[in-house]
């Protein structure tokens, strides 16, 4: 019976598995046809079917699966970021169809690397658009993936849920706005706001499992200050 089930797993990895690699090569269509109408149509409409068979959990994780592709189109073109969204395509088929075994763990994973290229793109990409317009993105996109990431793990509290998305959005916002004052370059900025989302995802999960005591905030606070040193003592400070 065990034999049987990690012969069934090893199948379903391998599908999907193939349908990441089918994944790349269109986004990398996309990229050599820099950007033009046709190639991103098709794109679009294979990600749509690779993502939809099976019907089962659609829409479980649809947040994750259109701001991925969204953050796919409007990144700057390399075949490392092709394969780096192929990959996180993967994890949501791997979550949507039930494959990986810690879920929550797998979830947060994708979110964090969402999280992470939404920051390179947000600060290192120079298409001249409006600071403010952007920030709206980056809390737009937040409160989407918070509100899945709530609903992934399970938390009963629906009212509460909804108002501590919004709360942590506007908190994302407002660092990455904070963030941007600090003269320490594009990848640096990125690693201090993923910090900060950790940190907010990581307290609010232990407040709805009411796990949050002194200890935990204490951990979280000495964790944060060694990391956001260890990202500054790193960084190329420019006036």
């Amino acid at each position: 019976m065990e034999l049987r089930l990690k012969l069934v797993l090893q199948s379903q990895q391998s599908t999907l598995l193939f349908k990441a690699l089918i994944f790349l090569g269109f986004l990398a269509l996309v990229y050599i046809g820099n950007f033009r109408l046709i190639p991103i149509l098709f794109f679009l409409v294979i990600a749509v079917f690779l993502y939809s068979k099976p019907i089962f959990n659609t829409f479980f994780l649809w947040a994750s699966f259109f701001i991925l592709l969204a953050l796919a189109l409007i990144s700057p073109p390399s075949f490392l970021g092709a394969a780096f969204y192929a990959f996180l395509f993967y994890i949501i088929l791997g979550l949507k169809n039930l494959v990986f075994i810690n879920r929550l763990n797998w979830h947060q994973a994708l979110h964090l690397s969402l999280f992470y290229a939404l920051f390179m793109i947000f600060w290192g990409a120079s298409d001249g658009a409006p600071f403010l317009l952007k920030l709206v993105g980056v809390f737009v996109v937040s409160l989407f993936l918070i509100r899945e990431f709530f609903k992934v793990a399970a938390i009963d509290f629906p009212q509460r849920r909804v108002v501590a998305s919004w709360v942590i959005a506007l908190l994302i916002a407002e660092a990455v706005w904070a963030i941007s004052w600090l003269p320490i370059g594009f990848l640096n900025s990125s690693a201090l706001a993923l910090l900060t989302v950790f940190a907010l995802l990581n307290l609010t999960l232990h407040y709805f499992k009411e796990t949050l005591n002194k200890k935990v905030v204490l951990s979280a606070i000495t964790l944060f200050v060694l990391f956001a040193l260890l990202i500054f003592v790193t960084s190329k400070w420019r006036i």
